[in-house]
C-alpha cells in the first residue's frame, strides 16, 4: 500500500459517490508531504511489489521521439549546496577533498538547542523522522532515540514550525539523553570535524575517494492490467488538477515508462537507483494498479482509465436498448390491461344490478378451475337464468346455517336457505351432528357420564391432534321451571330430582303410573327440579368448554353425595380413556355453594402431597404453599369474589366514599354507583371500583397539607390498594407473563396471611379468605401439573374459574328471548344449542356481541378476556413457580414494611416452620377457616369429628308442596275435576290441535287412529279416551305448578335472601364547615375499665342516626339518645412535663385486648371498637404536632405512625374537664355507672387507662370510680365518719345522724353533714347522695340513688326496726309536697306518679322546718298539727333513742299519747303492709331500682 500521508491524495468513497459528470479535483498541497522511508527502504523485494526499481543512468540512450507524459523536462541536478542548479549538462558532482563544512554550522545550532534551530537543522535534512503508532517521532542526534512530536500521523503535514522539537529540545537536556550519549561514544558520531567529546556537530567527512553523483533514472512502472496499451488502462484523468491528482510525472519514453515524484531531487549517489523523493512514489503507484485491476462501480470517471470509460459507454447503451424493449412490452401490457378493466366493469355492473345467490360460491369454483373475468360474468349469466346452479357448501356456509337453527329455529333457516342460499335443514344434519345430551332419569349413573363423554369429546376429538393439557371440571346451577315433561325415547317422566327420583318408577306405562307419581310429589317424597346441575369439562389452553352431565336437582344434596358425583366424574373421565386421549383433570371449579365446598375440602384436601410424587421437588419449595390434595392431583377451586388494615386502621364505605372523590375523574354521582350498585352481581362495576381504589393507592399526595387523620386513612388505603391489586392485575392485564401472575398471587396470599393473623375476621371473613387461599393454592398447583404433562404448552390463568360455564348459561338465556324460564326438557334442547353456538363463536369470535356481566371494561364491543387477547408469556416452562412465589413473598414484605407493621408479624419463616400452618391454616393445628370450627364464631359452617377429622354436615330437609296452609276450597258442580279435564274437548292445548283420540263405540278397547304424526305410543288411556302424555305430565304432575318470576333478582329475594346492597345509609353532605363530624373525626367519652371510670379518644368509623348510617352528622346534633357513634380507642403517651403543662400524643396505633382462637389454646390481638350514645360524646379538635420536634420522648413509641412522624396532640387539662362533664351528662341523663360502656383489659395494660410515665392511671373520674367499686364489689363496710367495720351502713350511719342533730359530741374522721346528711354516708351536699323514692298503689317502695356507700336493705323491716337495729331511718315521700291522691271505687286507679326526692326520716324535722315552718312538730310545739299519718312517719321511738345514747330529758316525745303505743312500735300509720312479703318484694323493687 501507498504511505499514510497519501491518503489525502485518494478519494473516499463517499467522495467518489459524487457526481460522476464532475472531474474537478482539488489542487495538491506539496508542502503537506512528509517522509518517512529512507535509504535502507531501497532494497526491492520482487515479491512485494510488480515495480522493477533498478534504475538507470544518464548515460541511457534516449529516443527523442518518444513523448514524456505530463512533464517535458527531465530533474535538474543537485548543487552541492543541496539547491537545484540551473546547469543541465552537469551530470557527475564530485566533493573536493577540501570541502569544507555546510554554511549551516550545525555544531552552532545544535548548541543553541531552540526548537528554530532544530527546525533549521531538519529542513537541511540533517535530522531525520519516521511514522510513530501515533504521532511522528524525530530522532535524537546525540543519542539516536526517536521523540515523538506533537503531531499526529493522521495529519500528512511538514514539521514547518518551531513548536514541533519543543519535545527534542527538552529531550537533549535530560538525563536521559546524556546517558544515551555516554554510552554512544565509542560509536562513531554524525561529524568528527570537531574533536570535543563535549559537542556534537554534523559535518560531511571528505572520503579518501571522491563521490560521484548519478541522474535520477525514476522508477519503472510495470504495468500488468489487461488492455491495449499502457495509455488506455492507466488512469489518466488524475493528471487534471483536482483531488486525487499525480504526485508524480510519467516518462513514457522507452519501452517501460518510469515515474518521477515532483520532489525528485534529480540527482543520486547511488547508481541505477532513484532517488529518494522518487522512491515514496512506490507505494502510490502499487495502489494505482489495485484500483485499475478491481475497478469500484462507484468510481468517479475522472479516475477511470480510457478503457474503463469505454465499458461505462457499452454499459449505457444496452441500458437504453433494455429500456427501449421495456416501454414496447408496457405499452402491449397496458392495452391488455384496458381490455381487462371493460370485462371487470361489466362484472361489476353485473353484481350491483343482480342479486345473485351464492354468489361466494360461485366466484371460489371459478377462480379454482382458473376461469377468466369474461367466463366469470357467463357463469353469473347463466346463474341468473337457472341454468347453474352452484354446489357444495364451505364450513363457515355450515357454521352460518348452525346459527340460525340454533337461534331462529326452523323457520329462520328456511327463510335464510332461500334468500341468502345457506344449506337447508336437510343438508345441515348431513354435515353437522348437533350437540345433544343424555337426560339424568332417576339417579346420576355411569352410563350417562360415559354416553355424554364419548359423544361429545371423544368421538369428535378424535380425528385431530390435540396437544396433551390439562382439563378442568366446571360446576354451577341454572334456574328451572319446576315442570316435569315426557321424554318419549325412554317413556318416562323427567325433570324429578335425581337425589330422590330413585323412591319411584319414572316409567309412564299407564296412568297410574302418572298416578303414582303424583302421589309422591304430592307426599313430599319426590320432587321437581329447582334447578339444573351442569357439570363440563374444559382444557387450560382452550376456551370451548364441553356439558357431560345435566341432573334437575332440589337442592337437597348433602356433601356425600356431592363427594359421590365428583368421584365418579373423576373416575368415568379415565375410565372412559379420556385422561389417555386428551388429558388429566386438574380442578373442579364451583361456586360459593357451601354443600361442594365442604364436599370438596373432604375430597380434595384429604392427604398431604407425597415426597415421590413429581410435583413436590416444584411446590415443596414454595414456603406457605398448602401441599394437601386428593388422589389423581385433584385440587378444589373456589371462585374470586369495612375492613381493617395496617395496625387496625378502619376502612369502610364512608372512608372510600371521601377520598375516592379526590380522584379527577369520580363525582358523588359515580361514587355512589361504585358502592352501592343496583346488582350486587355486577361485576364491570365492582372491577371499577377495585380499580378506583388502586388509582387512589398509587397517587402521590401533598401529606404536610393533610391532617393526621387524612394520612392515617390514606396509609390504610395504600395498604388495600395494593391487595386488590395483586389479585386483580393477573386476571385483567393482558401484558402480564406467568411468572408476574403467580408473583402477584404470591404477594397477595402473603398480604392477607398476615393481615387476617392481625384482625382475623375484622379484616376479612373466614369462607372469603379460604375461597382465595384455594384459588391462589389451585393456580400454583395447575402451572406445577402442566409442567409436568408438557410444559411447551401455554397456560392460561383466566381458565381456572368457571366463566366458560356461565358464559354457556348466558346462551341458553338468550334462547329464551322474552321468556327465559324453562322446564327440564327445555333446558337439555337449550344447552344443546348453546354449545352449537359457542361451538360457532369460537371459530368466528367477531360475530359474537359479547355479555356485558364478563366484560371487564364499559367499552362496547370488547368481550370478556379471551386466550387469544392476552400477549404475555404465558408458557408453563417459562414459569419458574419457586422464584415466582419468593418474588411474591419479597414484595409483600415491602409493603408490610412500608406500613410500618411489625416484623414480629410478617416472620413468614417462623409462622410456616409451626406444626400444620400455612396459608389456608393460619393458627396451624389443621384447622381450615370456614371449614372446621370458625373462629370467633363468624360463619360457621360445619364441625369436625375428632374421630376422623372430616367435617359432618347438618342435612337441610325440604318439603315439597304447596307453601300455602290454607284449606282449598271445595269445588262448584260446574267446576271439571280432574280426569273430567284431561277428557274434556277442549279443557287443554291449543283449539288448533286436538290432543285426545276419540274413542270408539267399544269404550273398553278403544282403536288408536293412524295418521300423518300420531304415535300410538305417546298415548295413554284414561277412562275410555286416549292423552297425550305430555297433557297427563301437565294437568296431572304439575297441579300446583306457579312460573317464576323472569326477574333473577326476585327470584332470589322471594326465597328468603335480603338485599345485600339495599341502601340503609345516607351519603355525606359536602364538608364545608367546621360545623360538621364526618366518619374519621375524633371525639371523646368516658368507658370503664376494671373498676375504674376513664376517658378515652376515640376516632369514629361509623354514624348512626334514627337507625340509619350516615356518612356525617351535624355536631348539634350529636348529643341525642338518637345517635350512636363507631370508633376505635387512640393509644395516647404523656409527654414529660409538669402536671398543669401536660400533654398527650397518640402514638398512631390503637387499643387491642387478648382474643382467644376458639378450638385453639391461642389468643390474638384484636382492636377494640366501641360504640357509644351521643349523650356520653363530647367533641374535640385537636392539634397537630410533629413528633421529631419532641425531644422528651421516646420516637420507636410512635412506629405506627405515618412517614412524617405528624400526630395528634391534646392537653390533659382538656381530657379532665371533659372527663367530669361527660359524668355530669351521664348523671343529668339517669344514666346508671351499669350503663356505661365496659371493655375488657387491654393487652398491654400500660397503654389504656392513659397511663402516666410513673405508670398511675392518668385521668380518672373518681366520684364515678367510687360508685363503679361501690356496684361492682358490693356495700362498703368502713363507715366513712368512724371507720368501723359494719354490716349495714344505714343504720350505722342513723346513729351518727341522730347523735348529731341532739348535739352529742363523736370523736369521728369527719363530721356529720349540717343539713339533710345522706343516710348512707352521713354527707351532705353531694349530687351523687341525692335519693328519689317511688311509692306505687300497692304499696311497694323504690329508690334511686348514686351514694357509693349505697347497700340493699328491706325497706319493711328498716321502717320498722327491731331489737338488734334499732334505727328507722329510711327515705320517706313527704306527703306535704307530694300528696297522694284517693283511687276512685269502681274505676281504674290513676297513673302510678314517678320518683319523686326522698327525705331521710331523721331529717324530717329539718325538712319541716325549712319546708313547711307553719306545722308544728316535737321541736316546735307552735303551728298547725300535722295529720296523725303523717306526724307518725318521722317519730322516734325509745329504742332507738336509747340505742344511739341520746339522754331522756332531750329525748323526742310524740305530740299526743297513745294508749298503743308500745316499744319500738310505730304509732298509728296508713301505711300498712300488704302480706307478709311486702318487705321482700320492696327490698327488691328497691334494689333493682338502685
Amino acid at each position: 500500500m501507498y504511505p499514510a500521508r497519501y491518503e489525502s491524495w485518494f478519494a473516499t468513497e463517499s467522495q467518489e459517490l459524487d457526481s460522476q459528470s464532475s472531474c474537478a479535483s482539488p489542487i495538491l498541497d506539496l508542502d503537506q508531504i512528509s517522509y518517512d522511508l529512507d535509504h535502507a527502504s531501497w532494497t526491492h523485494n520482487p515479491t512485494l511489489s510488480p515495480i522493477d526499481i533498478n534504475a538507470r543512468s544518464l548515460d541511457d540512450s534516449i529516443n527523442p521521439d518518444t513523448s514524456v507524459l505530463f512533464s517535458t523536462t527531465l530533474p535538474s541536478s543537485i548543487h552541492p549546496t543541496g539547491t537545484q542548479s540551473d546547469a543541465s549538462d552537469t551530470a557527475i558532482i564530485p566533493f573536493s577533498d577540501d570541502s569544507d563544512t555546510l554554511p549551516l554550522e550545525p555544531d552552532i545550532l545544535l548548541k543553541s538547542n531552540t526548537p528554530a534551530d532544530l527546525m533549521r537543522l531538519f529542513s537541511a535534512n540533517l535530522i531525520q523522522r519516521r511514522a510513530g503508532t501515533h504521532r511522528w517521532e524525530i530522532e535524537c542526534p546525540d543519542c539516536k532515540a526517536w521523540i515523538k512530536t506533537t503531531l499526529p500521523t493522521r495529519i500528512l503535514s511538514n514539521l514547518d514550525a518551531p513548536g514541533y522539537f519543543n519535545t527534542l529540545s527538552d529531550h537533549r537536556q535530560g538525563k536521559k539523553c546524556l546517558k544515551g550519549r555516554n554510552q554512544a561514544d565509542s560509536s562513531p558520531s554524525l561529524s568528527a570535524a570537531s574533536g570535543s567529546a563535549s559537542s556534537i556537530s554534523l559535518h560531511f567527512t571528505p572520503s579518501d575517494t571522491s563521490h560521484t553523483i548519478n541522474a535520477c533514472p525514476g522508477v519503472p512502472i510495470h504495468w500488468p492490467v489487461p488492455g491495449p496499451s499502457f495509455l488506455e488502462t492507466f488512469p489518466v484523468g488524475r493528471a487534471s488538477a483536482g483531488q486525487g491528482v499525480l504526485p508524480f510525472d510519467i516518462d513514457t519514453r522507452g519501452n517501460i515508462p518510469h515515474a518521477y515524484s515532483q520532489n525528485c531531487a534529480g540527482a543520486t549517489t547511488t547508481s541505477m537507483s532513484p532517488c529518494s523523493g522518487c522512491t515514496e512514489v512506490v507505494g502510490f503507484i502499487e495502489h494505482l494498479l489495485s484500483l485499475a485491476q478491481d475497478t469500484k462501480p462507484h468510481t468517479k470517471y475522472r479516475f477511470l482509465s480510457h478503457s474503463d470509460m469505454v465499458n461505462v459507454a457499452r454499459q449505457y447503451s444496452a441500458e437504453n436498448n433494455r429500456l427501449k424493449l421495456k416501454g414496447l412490452n408496457d405499452a402491449r401490457r397496458v392495452s391488455h390491461i384496458l381490455t381487462q378493466l371493460d370485462d371487470y366493469k361489466s362484472l361489476i355492473m353485473a353484481l350491483s344490478e343482480n342479486n345473485i345467490p351464492r354468489l361466494q360460491h360461485i366466484l371460489t369454483v371459478a377462480l379454482k378451475r382458473g376461469s377468466s373475468i369474461r367466463q366469470i360474468i357467463n357463469t353469473l349469466e347463466d346463474s341468473l337464468a337457472g341454468a347453474y346452479h352452484p354446489r357444495g357448501y364451505t364450513g363457515d356456509d355450515l357454521d352460518m346455517a348452525v346459527l340460525a337453527y340454533r337461534l331462529g329455529g326452523r323457520a329462520l333457516l328456511h327463510a335464510f336457505s332461500h334468500r341468502l342460499a345457506l344449506p337447508s335443514l336437510r343438508t345441515l344434519q348431513a354435515h353437522r351432528n348437533f350437540t345433544s345430551i343424555t337426560p339424568t332419569i332417576g339417579p346420576i349413573t355411569p352410563d350417562q357420564l360415559d354416553s355424554n363423554i364419548k359423544n361429545l369429546l371423544l368421538n369428535p376429538l378424535s380425528d385431530s391432534s390435540l396437544p396433551r393439557r390439562g382439563y378442568s371440571v366446571l360446576m354451577d346451577e341454572i334456574a328451572l321451571e319446576e315442570r316435569a315433561s315426557h321424554h318419549r325415547a325412554s317413556n318416562s317422566v323427567i325433570g324429578l330430582c335425581h337425589s330422590h327420583s330413585h323412591l319411584v318408577d319414572p316409567s309412564l306405562h299407564t296412568y297410574n303410573s302418572a298416578l303414582r307419581i303424583a302421589e309422591k310429589l304430592a307426599e313430599g317424597k319426590i320432587h321437581l327440579g329447582k334447578e339444573m346441575s351442569v357439570i363440563a369439562v374444559g382444557s387450560f389452553g382452550d376456551d370451548e368448554i364441553f356439558p357431560v352431565l345435566a341432573a334437575p336437582t332440589c337442592k337437597c344434596e348433602d356433601s356425600e353425595k356431592m363427594i359421590s358425583i365428583f368421584m365418579l366424574i373423576r373416575d368415568r373421565w379415565k375410565e372412559t380413556g379420556a385422561e389417555e386421549k386428551l388429558g388429566p383433570i386438574f380442578s373442579f371449579a364451583t361456586d360459593g355453594d357451601s354443600t361442594r365446598r365442604a364436599a370438596g375440602h373432604r375430597l380434595f384436601l384429604k392427604t398431604e402431597l407425597s415426597m415421590t410424587s413429581k410435583l413436590y421437588g416444584t411446590l415443596s419449595h414454595m414456603q406457605g404453599l398448602n401441599l394437601a390434595t386428593g388422589e389423581g392431583w385433584c385440587t378444589l377451586l373456589r371462585n374470586r369474589k369495612g375492613m381493617k388494615l395496617v395496625n387496625g386502621h378502619t376502612v369502610n364505605r364512608a372512608v372510600l366514599a371521601r377520598y375516592l372523590s379526590w380522584l379527577p375523574d369520580q363525582d358523588e354521582t359515580s361514587i355512589l354507583k361504585l358502592l352501592n350498585p343496583d346488582d350486587p352481581q355486577d361485576v364491570p362495576r365492582a372491577i371499577e371500583l377495585m380499580q378506583a381504589i388502586i388509582t387512589l393507592s398509587k397517587n402521590e399526595f401533598d401529606t404536610t397539607t393533610m391532617s393526621v387523620g387524612e394520612c392515617a386513612d390514606i396509609a390504610a388505603i395504600k395498604i388495600l390498594g395494593a391487595v386488590l391489586e395483586s389479585i386483580l392485575l393477573p386476571f385483567i392485564d393482558v401484558t402480564l407473563s406467568l411468572h408476574q401472575q403467580i408473583a402477584h398471587l404470591s404477594r397477595y396470599a402473603h398480604l392477607t396471611f398476615t393481615f387476617f393473623r392481625l384482625h382475623r375476621s375484622a379484616f376479612m371473613q373466614h369462607v372469603l379468605y379460604y375461597n382465595s387461599q384455594t384459588m391462589v393454592k389451585n393456580a400454583c398447583f395447575c402451572v406445577a401439573k402442566q409442567q409436568k404433562l408438557d410444559g411447551s404448552q401455554k397456560f392460561w390463568l383466566i381458565q381456572t374459574g368457571n366463566d366458560r360455564l356461565e358464559k354457556l348459561f348466558s346462551i341458553m338465556r338468550m334462547r329464551g328471548q322474552h321468556n327465559s324460564a324453562m322446564n327440564y326438557s327445555q333446558a337439555l334442547d337449550r344447552i344443546g344449542a348453546a354449545k352449537d353456538i359457542d361451538t360457532v363463536f369460537k371459530k368466528h369470535p367477531d360475530l359474537e356481541s359479547g355479555s356485558r356481566r364478563l366484560k371487564i371494561t364499559r367499552v362496547e364491543g370488547l368481550d370478556h378476556i379471551r386466550c387469544d387477547l392476552w400477549v404475555g408469556d404465558v408458557v408453563a416452562s417459562h414459569c419458574d413457580l419457586p422464584s415466582a412465589w419468593k418474588d411474591g413473598h419479597d414484595k409483600a414484605l415491602t409493603v408490610l414494611t412500608d406500613a410500618h407493621v411489625s416484623a414480629v408479624c410478617c416472620a413468614f419463616n417462623e409462622f410456616f416452620l409451626q406444626d400444620g400452618c400455612d396459608l389456608m391454616r393460619p393458627w396451624g393445628k389443621n384447622k381450615y377457616l370456614g371449614i372446621t370450627s370458625d373462629i370467633d364464631g363468624h360463619g360457621i359452617e360445619s364441625s369436625v369429628n375428632s374421630a376422623s377429622g372430616l367435617p359432618i354436615l347438618s342435612e337441610s330437609i325440604l318439603v315439597a308442596g304447596p307453601t300455602s296452609v290454607e284449606e282449598e276450597t271445595e269445588l262448584d258442580e260446574d267446576v271439571l275435576t280432574l280426569e273430567e279435564a284431561l277428557t274434556h274437548d277442549v279443557a287443554f292445548g291449543s283449539p288448533n290441535i286436538d290432543h285426545t283420540i276419540p274413542s270408539t263405540s267399544h269404550p273398553d278397547t278403544p282403536v288408536l287412529v293412524s295418521g300423518p304424526g300420531i304415535n300410538p305410543d305417546d298415548y295413554l288411556l284414561v277412562h275410555g279416551k286416549y292423552i297425550h302424555k305430555e297433557t297427563i305430565c301437565r294437568r296431572v304432575l304439575n297441579k300446583y305448578f306457579i312460573a317464576k318470576s323472569l326477574n333473577r333478582q326476585e327470584r332470589v329475594y322471594s326465597t328468603g335472601f335480603t338485599k345485600v346492597n339495599c341502601q340503609r345509609e345516607l351519603p355525606g353532605r359536602s364538608i364545608t364547615g367546621g360545623d360538621t363530624f364526618i366518619i374519621g373525626d375524633v371525639f371523646l367519652t368516658i368507658i370503664r375499665i376494671n373498676l375504674t371510670v376513664t376517658i378515652a379518644l376515640v376516632r369514629s368509623t361509623s354514624i348512626e342516626h334514627h337507625s340509619i348510617t350516615r356518612h356525617d352528622i351535624l355536631a348539634s346534633n350529636i348529643r341525642t339518645p338518637d345517635v350512636k357513634l363507631t370508633g376505635q380507642i387512640l393509644t395516647l403517651i404523656p409527654m414529660h412535663q409538669p402536671a398543669e403543662q401536660r400533654s398527650w400524643l397518640w402514638t398512631g396505633d390503637y387499643v387491642k385486648t387478648r382474643s382467644e382462637i376458639q378450638g385453639i389454646k391461642q389468643t390474638t390481638e384484636k382492636v377494640v371498637e366501641i360504640t357509644v350514645p351521643g349523650l356520653l360524646v363530647e367533641l374535640v379538635n385537636p392539634e397537630t404536632m410533629c413528633v421529631c420536634m419532641c425531644d422528651d420522648i421516646n420516637s420507636d413509641k410512635f412506629f405506627a405512625l405515618n412517614n412524617l412522624g405528624n400526630t395528634w396532640i391534646i392537653e390533659e387539662l382538656a381530657l379532665s374537664l371533659a372527663c367530669d362533664t361527660l359524668w355530669r351528662n351521664a348523671c343529668e341523663h339517669s344514666i346508671s355507672i351499669k350503663n356505661i360502656l365496659h371493655i375488657p383489659t387491654p393487652s398491654d395494660p400500660s397503654m389504656f387507662p392513659y397511663a402516666l410515665p410513673d405508670g398511675s392511671a392518668g385521668i380518672v373520674c373518681i366520684e364515678a370510680s367510687q360508685q363503679l367499686a361501690a356496684a361492682e364489689l358490693g356495700p362498703l363496710d368502713d363507715c366513712p365518719l368512724c371507720g368501723v367495720k359494719t354490716d349495714s351502713m344505714r343504720a350505722h350511719i342513723g346513729i351518727h345522724i341522730l347523735r348529731a342533730s341532739h348535739g352529742i359530741k363523736e370523736t369521728l374522721k369527719e363530721e356529720v353533714g349540717l343539713t339533710y346528711p345522706c343516710g348512707f354516708c352521713g354527707q351532705s351536699g353531694r349530687n351523687e347522695c341525692k335519693i328519689q323514692i317511688k311509692v306505687s298503689s300497692k304499696g311497694s317502695v323504690s329508690l334511686e340513688t348514686r351514694c357509693p356507700y349505697f347497700h340493699v336493705f328491706r325497706y319493711a323491716n328498716a321502717d320498722i326496726g327491731s331489737k338488734n337495729r334499732p334505727s328507722r331511718n329510711v327515705p320517706l315521700k313527704c306527703e306535704l309536697c307530694h300528696p297522694s291522691l284517693t283511687p276512685v271505687t269502681g274505676k281504674k286507679s290513676r297513673a302510678e306518679s314517678g320518683f319523686v326526692d326522698a327525705v331521710w326520716h331523721y331529717n324530717m324535722i329539718q325538712h319541716l322546718d325549712d319546708v313547711h315552718p307553719q306545722y308544728a312538730h316535737p321541736k316546735n310545739p307552735t303551728g298547725h298539727p300535722l295529720p296523725l299519718d303523717i306526724l307518725n312517719t318521722f317519730t322516734l321511738t325509745s329504742l332507738e333513742q336509747r340505742d344511739a345514747s341520746i339522754p331522756e330529758l332531750q329525748w323526742l316525745m310524740p305530740l299526743f299519747d297513745s294508749d298503743d303505743d308500745k316499744e319500738n312500735q310505730p304509732g298509728p300509720s296508713t301505711r300498712k303492709r300488704k302480706n307478709k312479703n311486702t318487705g321482700n318484694t320492696n327490698a327488691k323493687k328497691a334494689r333493682k331500682s338502685a
